[in-house]
C-alpha cells in the first residue's frame, strides 16, 4: 500500500497504519499512550515469535521433536495471553486488531501441522483458551467469509514457503484431508471432526455447489478437461497449478454430461438419481473408451476446488465428494 508517498508491504504494518491514519471508525485498538497499547503491541511481537517457531518446525524434518517442543513453547505464551483476559478475544471481550492479525497464521498453523506433523492444535483439553479464541472468531460472518480449508491450506503453503516437512505422524491425516474425507456419505461436522469449526447444512451446502458450476459451467469445464490434454510449457512450482495446460477439448461433450450428473445428484440425491431413468449407464465401443479422459477431467477438478474462492468449505466438500462418486461409478474398485 502506498500512502503518503511511502510505500508499505507488510499487512500488519499496513494494518496498523490504517488504524493509526484513519481514526474514523470503532477503534481496533486502544488510543496511543493507553497501557492496553502497549499490551496490544506486545501480543502483535507475540505472534511474530509464534509464526517464527511455526516456519522452522514446519519447512524442516530436522530435529523435529525439538521444534515441536519449540513450537509448543511459543504457542503456550499465546495460551496464557488468552487466558489472563475475561476473552475470548486477544483484548478480553471485543474484538481488536491484534485478532486480525494472528487470525490468518492460527489458521494456516491449523491446517498445515495437521497435514504435515500430524499435530492437533484444535485440542480443547491442552490449549483451551485457543480453542474459546476459535470458537468466537466462527461466530463472525465477516472471518468465515474469508477462512480457508486444510486441504486448500495444505497445497497453497508450499509454494510460498518452498516447501514444507512431513514427518511420520502426518500420513493418516494426509489420505484423510486428500481424499478419505471426500467419501459419500460424509461424516457430520462436530467439534470432534478432523476438521471442525464449519457450520453446515448438507442439502444447502449442495445447493451452493451446484450453483457455483451453473453459475460459471463452460469455463469450469474447460478448465476441468486440462486433466485429459496436454501439460503446459512453463515449468510451475505449484503442484496443482498449469495454467499453461491445454485442455482436451474433444472430450468436452463427455465431461459436460458427466458434470450434469454430478449437479443433478447434488440438487436430487445420489440414492435418487441411481434409481431414476437418469441413472449413469456404461456401453462398449466408443462411449466406453472415453471414459478415461472424463475420470482424468473429474480428478482435475476435484484436487483444485478452492475455499473459499470457489465456495464454502461444507460446499466444496459436497462438490468434492460427489466428484468420487461419479468415479466411482465410472470405474468401480
Amino acid at each position: 500500500m502506498e500512502l503518503d508517498g511511502k510505500l508499505y508491504t507488510e499487512s500488519a504494518t499496513i494494518a496498523l497504519l490504517l488504524e493509526d491514519t484513519f481514526p474514523e471508525h470503532n477503534p481496533l485498538l486502544p488510543p496511543q499512550g493507553d497501557p492496553e497499547r502497549k499490551a496490544a503491541e506486545a501480543l502483535m511481537k507475540m505472534e511474530r515469535q509464534l509464526f517464527g517457531a511455526w516456519m522452522q518446525w514446519l519447512t524442516s524434518n530436522w530435529m523435529d521433536g525439538a521444534n515441536r517442543m519449540a513450537f509448543e513453547s511459543a504457542l503456550g505464551q499465546v495460551e496464557k495471553a488468552l487466558g489472563r483476559t475475561q476473552g475470548p478475544f486477544f483484548l478480553g471481550g471485543g474484538f481488536s486488531l491484534v485478532d486480525i492479525i494472528f487470525a490468518p497464521f492460527l489458521e494456516r498453523m491449523v491446517a498445515s501441522l495437521l497435514y504435515y506433523k500430524g499435530y492437533r492444535m484444535r485440542n480443547k483439553s491442552k490449549w483451551p483458551h485457543l480453542e474459546r479464541w476459535f470458537k468466537a472468531m466462527e461466530e463472525r460472518p465477516t472471518y468465515m467469509g474469508t477462512k480457508s480449508d486444510f486441504y486448500t491450506h495444505a497445497h497453497d503453503l508450499p509454494p510460498q514457503l518452498g516447501g514444507c516437512a512431513s514427518n511420520k505422524d502426518s500420513k493418516p491425516f494426509q489420505e484423510w484431508i486428500d481424499g478419505k474425507a471426500w467419501e459419500l456419505p460424509l461424516q457430520p461436522i462436530t467439534d470432534d471432526s478432523v476438521e471442525p469449526g464449519w457450520p453446515e447444512d448438507p442439502r444447502v451446502d449442495a445447493l451452493e455447489a451446484a450453483t457455483r458450476i451453473l453459475e460459471n459451467k463452460d469455463a469450469i469445464i474447460r478448465f476441468a478437461l486440462r486433466g485429459c490434454g496436454e501439460p503446459g510449457v512453463r515449468p510451475v512450482w505449484a503442484e496443482l497449478s498449469d495454467p499453461t495446460a491445454v485442455p482436451g477439448l474433444e472430450y468436452q461433450p463427455d465431461f459436460d454430461a458427466a458434470l450434469r450428473y454430478v449437479v443433478l445428484a447434488l440438487l436430487e440425491g445420489v440414492d435418487k438419481v441411481q434409481s431414476s431413468e437418469h441413472a449413469l449407464s456404461l456401453v462398449d465401443g466408443e462411449v466406453g473408451r472415453r471414459v478415461d479422459p472424463v475420470l482424468s477431467s473429474a480428478l482435475y477438478l476435484q484436487q483444485r476446488v478452492g475455499v473459499p474462492r470457489d465456495m464454502s468449505f461444507p460446499a466444496a466438500r459436497q462438490l468434492r465428494a460427489h466428484l468420487h462418486w461419479l468415479m466411482s461409478q465410472l470405474h468401480p474398485a
